[in-house]
């Protein structure tokens, strides 16, 4: 028996039809029998009606045997031939390899095609059954040993063409095990068709079966693949091997595109983007959080399937009762299944989305009107600003466009045309911009996340201001391969170096601890407001490098500073234990590798805290951020129990978040930038 699991392609598709599609040789009697003994499920039922007509997208599944009918003996063409091997185009459909009891396998197709016996050819590698291409064979065992100590010293070129769902990068390195081995795939777009790509893809390592499990993980199966969740299309797997190459053996061999390896249908066809919203529905308790003003619908149970549709598609979610939670844009089939576009009863009007970045920057009007000060800071915040998935920061008169769903995708372009209209009130030319995909759904390998979407991007290091201060940041194309690469100031801490340099020009002008220091973003503004000395403590040396480069560059005594390459917690440990500041900057990672150590936020932020709160003087701040989404309690509750259980009293706790430029919205945890609090000991 052989598991099919396949997509429905749109914009509808009859069972019966789509079932043949994806289960090669079958007859209609395997069909109608698979149907009638209930081994077709469409989404979480059993369904025996071959005649329903099923919407787009939805996940088909079967438990069926191999396909009775007898395939036409197709013609095998000789590609290349030397003295000892010969490359042959192999058909889709036929195993390379093992025979079957009819004979029906590609091995014997070559022998009748060389006029050798079956025994006297050896294949050099392996193309799965439902592939075609380029395909080595080896004529004497001398040849096949050589052959395949090329292959196995990693001497041999190969490229692979496919059709799928267009990848979220254009170009990347797919890496995870394959049948307990590790593999690592190439992958790179070399046609854009709307939701499709066509890809070339190498096998770094292992076989040709990788190829469809890696792309299938990434969230793009390949059309046809219905063994991993591909869209079912007429002509089977869009899959070939284009060319083979040995340089030791003057072996090179390129493949014209086979003629079943076009779409017999315009692509966008095969992912529907309806002038019509979907219907979403969701479970009783979804429906609940939706009320209370979560912009997400989290995949449960209840859940339905929308996954064939492209990313942005328009959504009406409805509760399991009928009642509307207003339109959503379509996500995919991770944990978030949509995002919220508008309410219910909300009209959207032509121009909505150009509105909606008016909007954004109206809130930041402040902000616009004092570039010549501060030149850096958020414009557009995602879900908060109405743009969900999406977030744009201007650097120094460029844009940093950081795309975090892939149901954004579709705002990119009339977002940057809006902003460059909307800017010119502000800036004097119009503004470069980057593009850099940070998704949450965890993919391994290395992707191109980050690329120049409009105009010349400044040189890399470049300047910002802040209050005046000058920082050494960069928007990521120095990095292009990084997820998330740091621009080198944390823009949503803006508001708490004001902070922090008010309360040292107004009351405490003495020594200050800045830990998980980053590149000093803290230390230039205490440094700035009067203070006499700034430890900056961090485990990065570039990091420390970078600092040392912004306190030349804005001519902060460096005399008043000392830079610590150690792990914070070992930093105050050794302190002695007379030793007090009058402030301390507590803003630690998430998680992050601390030597041979594993430093984990959610385990180890209060006994830091306890730690700092030791460390201060009478009357001294504590300012502490928490990034961690997930956390069940208040991060005052946790401040207070470790007081407690320190025995020191605390004066005052007052909120220290982000800035205007990063706002959240009630019951959206995972909108939030971060949690801070400032706290001040008694004097």
């Amino acid at each position: 028996m052989k598991t099919l699991l396949f997509r429905t392609p749109g914009p509808s598709a009859v069972l019966r039809e789509v079932l043949a599609l994806a289960w090669p040789r079958c007859s209609d009697r395997q069909v109608r029998e698979a149907l009638r003994s209930g081994a077709v499920r469409v989404g979480r039922r059993v369904e025996t009606d071959g005649d329903r007509r099923l919407l787009a997208g939805l996940l088909v599944r079967a438990d069926v045997p191999a396909g009775e009918l007898q395939p036409q003996t197709p013609e095998l063409s000789i590609l290349a031939r030397g003295e000892d091997y010969c490359v042959v185009d192999k058909p889709a459909g036929w195993p390379s390899h093992a025979a079957t009891p009819s004979g029906l396998d590609a091995r014997s197709l070559a022998a009748s095609r060389l006029g050798r016996p079956l025994d006297a050819i050896w294949p050099a590698h392996r193309l799965d059954a439902e592939a075609s291409g380029a395909w080595l064979i080896a004529l004497t065992k001398e040849a096949a040993a050589r052959l395949s100590l090329a292959f196995a010293e990693d001497r041999v070129e190969k490229e692979y063409r496919a059709l799928a769902r267009k990848p979220a990068w254009p170009r990347g390195t797919l890496t995870g095990p394959i049948d307990s081995r590790p593999a690592v795939t190439r992958f790179c777009t070399v046609r854009d068709l709307g939701p499709v790509a066509e890809l070339a893809l190498t096998p770094v390592t292992g076989r040709t079966h990788q190829l469809r499990k890696h792309l299938a993980a990434a969230d793009s199966p390949l059309l046809g693949d219905s063994s991993h969740g591909g869209l079912a299309v007429a002509g089977g797997l869009r899959l070939y091997s284009k060319r083979i190459a040995i340089e030791s053996e003057g072996i090179d061999v390129v493949l014209a595109e086979p003629r079943r390896f076009a779409l017999n249908v315009d692509p966008a066809r095969l992912f529907p983007a309806t002038d019509e919203p979907a219907e979403l529905v969701v479970s009783t308790a979804t429906m609940l959080a939706l009320q209370r003003g979560h912009p997400w619908v989290l995949t449960d149970s209840e859940t339905s399937d929308l996954g064939g549709y492209r990313p942005g598609t328009a959504a009406r979610v409805r509760g399991p009762s009928g009642e509307e939670a207003g339109i959503y844009r379509i996500e995919g089939t991770g944990r978030v299944a949509a995002r919220r576009w508008s309410r219910p009863g909300a009209g959207d009007r032509p121009d909505e989305i150009h509105r909606r970045v008016r909007q954004a920057l109206e809130r930041r009007r402040e902000l616009l009107a004092e570039l010549e000060t501060t030149n850096a800071f958020r414009l557009i915040h995602g879900e908060a600003d109405r743009l969900p998935g999406l977030a744009v920061d201007l650097l120094a008169g460029q844009l940093r466009v950081l795309l975090l769903s892939r149901s954004a995708e579709g705002l990119v372009e009339p977002v940057l045309d809006a902003l460059q209209i909307e800017l010119r009130r502000w800036l004097p030319a119009p503004p470069a911009a980057v593009l850099v995909t940070h998704l949450r759904a965890p993919v391994r390998g290395e992707l191109l996340c980050v690329q120049t979407l409009r105009g010349e991007p400044a040189a890399q290091p470049f300047w910002i201001r802040e209050r005046g201060l000058e920082y050494e940041v960069s928007h990521g194309l120095d990095e292009p391969y990084r997820s998330r690469p740091g621009v080198g100031l944390y823009l949503d801490q803006r508001q708490n170096r004001e902070r922090i340099a008010g309360i040292i020009g107004r009351l405490a002008p003495g020594r200050w601890l800045n830990l998980f220091a980053h590149t000093g973003g803290f230390t230039l503004a205490a440094l700035s407001a009067g203070a006499e000395l700034v430890v900056s403590v961090d485990l990065s040396r570039s990091y420390l490098a970078r600092l040392d480069r912004n306190l030349a560059r804005n001519r902060l005594p460096a005399k008043r500073h000392q830079g610590m390459r150690m792990d914070a917690r070992r930093y105050l440990e050794r302190l002695d234990p007379r030793d007090r500041f009058a402030g301390i900057i507590l803003d630690p990672p998430t998680a992050a590798a601390t030597g041979k150590r594993f430093w984990s936020l959610r385990k180890q932020l209060s006994e830091l805290i306890g730690l700092c709160l030791q460390r201060l003087a009478p009357g001294g701040h504590l300012l502490v951020c928490r990034n961690d989404q997930g956390a069940r309690r208040p991060l005052s509750k946790l401040i207070d129990q470790t007081a407690r259980e320190t025995h020191v009293p605390l004066a005052k706790l007052e909120p220290a978040g982000p800035g205007p430029d990063f706002p959240s919205l009630k019951h959206f945890p995972e909108g939030q930038s971060f949690e801070g609090l400032l706290i001040r000991l008694p004097g």
